[in-house]
């Protein structure tokens, strides 16, 4: 497994907005001691605290007047730049685990780690029966846009001070998980990510273990995954990746920078990137983006049904020697205060979700997960048993796609909406 931080430090603080009116330039909100449900049909998980508050274990909802209307636009935070990085600065695997790394300005006092704790499944829950397996479609196509960071356990995020936009301002509009376990404990990144796009990281070809680069032994000539099943449904759905630190050149099946291709599920699948995998593979040229270019394909609408958006390495929570010094978690959070905002606008105008997941833990298996759009439950957190081939069980299910034999037994995010009902 990659290493990762042990003793992460202030960072600069973000300012944060809040949601569901969308309006720019909104007051900074405080987190509600605690945000429920208010009377959410079909949920089988229970009420929980926005922030520092554990969920309760008596698996109902009690109402309450609910997050306030707050605007995730404005947070102040430059957008990131997906522009060339330093070409000679050699990716890492990750900052040591044990390595103290040095604040950035404006940090404030060190955090002392306290968060609220995510509850073990001591009286588990029922998981919830998988929803249809075709979602009904809306009027136009929704669009699904998955964001994945890395290597953060759940207490590391839920109430931690490190992460002021996150639980500021993305828990109170949100609906979040509380038992979101990591099926692959103790294996590193890429196997995680192939889950990601397939529910498994086995294949009849290639079991996925490590962390190498995509090659004609490290890749699969399955086509059962996810991207294959929208090319052939057709009707309009397609699918993009935007992923930090392209250069927009090709099919990035080596590592540049701060991009590593082991966060990049996509390159590992020979229906897309060739046999044996190519930095010329048309169709992997293609559906590859630098990030930089999200914001003009949301403002224009070329944006494609199912979106899958990587951060680099300094600011997927992870970190890397070749980054600036800063707390890995204050840093992702200021990012996703400059990339979120914009995607939820879209989804609201135009229908979809927006899906924040972590890749594994840091020590513990039980890992973050927040849905956002117009149809989530809000200030909401499931205690229904999850992992990744949920997400890519719900993608199924809202672009109306077959499911996968894979992710067959396992629930979707179903509980995560308002009556079950997705996108």
């Amino acid at each position: 497994m990659d290493d990762h931080t042990a003793d992460r430090l202030k960072g600069a603080a973000v300012s944060a907005g809040a949601l569901f009116a969308l309006v720019w330039g909104c007051n900074h909100v405080d987190v509600p001691p605690e945000q429920t449900t208010a009377g959410a049909a079909g949920g089988s998980g229970t009420a929980a605290a926005a922030a520092p508050a554990a969920p309760p274990s008596n698996g109902g909802s009690t109402a309450s007047s609910g997050p306030p209307p707050v605007s995730l636009a404005g947070s102040g935070v430059p957008r990131p730049s997906s522009g060339p990085v330093d070409a000679g600065i050699a990716p890492d695997a990750g900052v040591p685990r044990d390595a103290v790394l040095a604040p950035v300005a404006d940090a404030g006092a060190p955090h002392d780690g306290a968060a609220a704790p995510v509850p073990a499944a001591a009286a588990p829950q029922p998981a919830a029966p998988p929803g249809p397996d075709a979602g009904a479609a809306a009027a136009g196509l929704p669009h699904v846009f998955v964001i994945a960071m890395e290597n953060t356990d759940a207490t590391s995020v839920y109430g931690s001070a490190d992460a002021p936009y996150i639980n500021g301002v993305l828990l109170p509009a949100g609906a979040s998980t509380a038992n979101f376990i990591d099926e692959l404990p103790g294996q590193p990144s890429e196997p995680h990510y192939i889950w990601m796009e397939a529910g498994t990281n086995t294949f009849a070809d290639h079991m996925f273990v490590n962390d190498d680069p995509p090659s004609a032994t490290n890749s699969t000539a399955s086509p059962d995954h996810l991207v294959s099943e929208i090319r052939a449904a057709g009707g309009g759905r397609d699918w993009m990746t935007y992923q930090e630190g392209l250069d927009g050149a090709g099919c990035p099946i080596a590592g540049r920078g701060t991009f590593v291709p082991r966060h990049d599920p996509f390159l590992f699948f020979r229906d897309l990137v060739g046999e044996p995998p190519s930095a010329s593979a048309p169709l992997c040229a293609t559906h590859h983006r630098p990030l930089g270019q999200l914001n003009g394909d949301l403002a224009s609408g070329g944006v494609a049904s199912y979106v899958f958006i990587t951060p680099d390495l300094c600011h997927d929570m992870h970190g890397s020697a070749a980054c600036p010094a800063g707390n890995v978690v204050r840093l992702g959070d200021a990012w996703l205060s400059g990339v979120v905002p914009p995607l939820l606008a879209f989804v609201t105008e135009r229908g979809g979700v927006v899906f924040i997941v972590w890749d594994e833990g840091d020590r513990t298996a039980a890992l973050p997960f927040i849905a956002l759009g117009p149809h989530v439950r809000p200030g909401y957190r499931s205690v229904v048993p999850f992992n990744h081939g949920s997400l890519v069980r719900s993608v199924e299910r809202i672009l109306s796609l077959p499911v996968l034999p894979t992710v067959q037994a396992v629930s979707d995010l179903g509980d995560l909406f308002q009556g079950g009902v997705m996108p």
